[in-house]
C-alpha cells in the first residue's frame, strides 16, 4: 500500500513555485502595473483566438511567413489582437514559418515605454476536436524565437468529421508503421467521430478516450473493413505516419533573456494540452508528451523542460525515457563531451542556414532536479494568465514546509486529481521513492 506522509503544516509556509518571492526588485510600481496590463490585455487581445491560429497577444512580435519553400516576408506586429492561420494548405501552402517576441525591457520613461513580446497559438497537435476545440496551447513569452519545423509535405489540417459505426470492432492504438505501436486496446460496438483516413485507406482515426500509464489517450484508429455500411471517407484528410499539424513539431533557436522584473517569466514556451490527456509535441527533435503543462526554455546549449502540472514523459517508448512530475526539470544537452550536438543546419521553415542542430550525437538527459533548488517564485506568473486563453487555469506547484520526525520536510502541493494519478504510479513501483516522498506519499521500497 502507498500511504501519504501526515501533513502537519509549520507556520512556515514556502511558496517556491505558486507565489512569486519577495524582493526589491519586484516590488516597485513600474513592474506591477507593467504585469497587470500585460497579463490583462493578453486576456483581451487573444479572447476570439481560434485552433490553428496564432494571437500577436502583447508587445511587439517579429514574424516570418513562408510557402515551404522560402520565406515570403517578415512583419513586425504593432496591433494587438492580430491573428494569422499557423498554416493553410488551399489554395496554396502558406504558414508562419517563424516568430520572436520583444525582449523585456521596463523603458525609462516609466509606464507605456516598456517593451516584451508575447505570443498565443493554439495547435491541434494530436488531438481529435472533441478533447479540445481550439487543440494545445502554446504561450510564448519575451525574446525566444520559435521555428515551425512542419514542412508542406507533412503538414495535417483536420477537417469535418465523419460518423462511422462498428460493431465488436477492436480499437488500435495507430496503424502499422506509425510513431505509436499498434497496439490493440479493446473491442468496441458504438458509433465513432473519425477526422482522418490514413494513406492506404486502410485506417480511420476516431475520437477515444481509453487509459494509459501516465493519463488518458483520445485518439484511437480502427480498420475500415471493421466499419458497417460502408460510409464515405472520401472527405477525411489524410494523416500519414510523419505528418504533423502546424508547430506540433518547432524549435526554439534563441532566447533565454531573464526580465528585470521577477513577477514575470523568463523567456520560454509554455505548452499545454487537456488535463489527463496526452498531447503530442516534438521540440528540437524531442519528443514531449504532456498530460497537462509544460515549460521549455534554452539552458546554455541545450534545453530545460519543467513540468508545471501533470505528467510530462520526455522521449516516451525509448531507452532515454524520462518522466518528470510537477515541480520538476531536466536539461536536454547532457554529453560525455562539450558540445555534444551534431553540425548546425536548417531546421524549418525560416530557411536561416545553420540556425541550429537536429542532430543529438552523443546528448542526453541530465538528472531531475527540484525546482526548489532554482530560482523560487519563476512560475508563480502563470497564475496571471487570463483563463480565457489556456484550457483550463494553470496552477503551478506550491512548495510548503512540513514538520515531521527529523526535522521540516519540503513537500510539493498539488491537486487531489494529480496526486491521485502519481500515489498510483508510486504504489506500482514506476516512480522512484524518493520523488514519491516529496508529494507526501510513502511508496514501497
Amino acid at each position: 500500500m502507498v500511504k501519504k506522509i501526515p501533513r502537519i503544516i509549520a507556520l512556515t509556509m514556502l511558496l517556491m513555485i505558486g507565489v512569486v518571492s519577495v524582493s526589491a526588485q519586484d516590488t516597485t510600481a513600474e513592474c506591477r502595473l507593467f504585469q497587470d496590463r500585460a497579463f490583462s490585455d493578453l486576456g483581451i487581445n487573444c479572447a476570439g483566438a481560434e485552433g490553428n491560429t496564432a494571437c500577436y497577444g502583447f508587445g511587439s512580435i517579429l514574424s516570418l511567413f513562408s510557402d515551404g519553400n522560402e520565406v515570403l516576408g517578415a512583419s513586425v506586429l504593432e496591433e494587438a489582437g492580430e491573428t494569422a492561420p499557423l498554416a493553410e494548405t488551399t489554395p496554396d501552402f502558406l504558414a508562419l514559418g517563424a516568430f520572436q517576441g520583444a525582449p523585456f525591457d521596463l523603458g525609462e520613461a516609466g509606464i507605456g515605454d516598456e517593451t516584451w513580446g508575447v505570443q498565443v497559438l493554439y495547435t491541434p497537435a494530436n488531438l481529435p476536436r472533441e478533447a479540445s476545440e481550439r487543440g494545445a496551447m502554446l504561450l510564448a513569452f519575451g525574446d525566444v524565437y520559435v521555428e515551425n519545423g512542419v514542412f508542406p509535405d507533412e503538414t495535417f489540417l483536420p477537417g469535418d468529421t465523419v460518423s462511422v459505426t462498428a460493431d465488436n470492432a477492436t480499437v488500435f492504438t495507430a496503424p502499422p508503421g506509425y510513431r505509436e505501436p499498434s497496439l490493440a486496446v479493446t473491442t468496441e460496438t458504438g458509433t465513432f467521430n473519425a477526422d482522418a483516413i490514413s494513406p492506404d485507406g486502410e485506417w480511420v482515426r476516431v475520437y477515444y478516450v481509453y487509459e494509459r500509464t501516465f493519463g488518458e489517450r483520445a485518439d484511437a484508429w480502427l480498420r475500415v473493413t471493421d466499419l458497417q455500411d460502408t460510409p464515405d471517407l472520401t472527405s477525411l484528410p489524410v494523416l500519414g505516419p510523419d505528418d504533423f499539424t502546424p508547430y506540433q513539431e518547432f524549435f526554439l533557436v534563441e532566447g533565454n533573456s531573464v526580465p528585470e522584473c521577477e513577477n514575470l517569466p523568463a523567456s520560454g514556451v509554455l505548452l499545454q494540452g487537456p488535463e489527463e490527456t496526452e498531447t503530442d509535441f516534438y521540440v528540437n527533435g524531442i519528443h514531449v508528451r504532456l498530460t497537462s503543462t509544460a515549460y521549455v526554455e534554452i539552458a546554455g546549449s541545450g534545453l530545460r523542460f519543467t513540468a508545471i502540472a501533470g505528467i510530462i514523459v520526455l522521449e516516451p517508448g525509448t531507452p532515454r525515457e524520462t518522466v518528470l512530475l510537477p515541480g520538476f526539470s531536466t536539461t536536454f544537452g547532457v554529453g560525455g563531451t562539450v558540445n555534444c550536438f551534431g553540425e548546425p543546419v536548417n531546421l524549418g521553415l525560416d530557411f536561416i542556414e545553420n540556425n541550429g542542430v537536429a542532430d543529438f550525437g552523443a546528448c542526453g538527459f541530465g538528472p531531475l532536479v527540484s525546482v526548489t533548488s532554482t530560482q523560487s517564485g519563476r512560475f508563480g506568473p502563470f497564475r496571471q494568465i487570463p483563463p480565457n486563453l489556456p484550457i483550463y487555469p494553470v496552477v503551478p506547484p506550491i512548495i510548503i514546509i512540513i514538520s515531521g520526525i527529523g526535522g521540516p520536510t519540503e513537500i510539493i502541493d498539488i491537486p487531489q486529481v494529480a496526486l491521485n494519478r502519481i500515489e498510483r504510479l508510486c504504489e506500482l513501483g514506476l516512480l522512484d521513492p524518493v520523488i514519491c516522498a516529496r508529494f507526501g506519499i510513502d511508496a514501497p521500497q
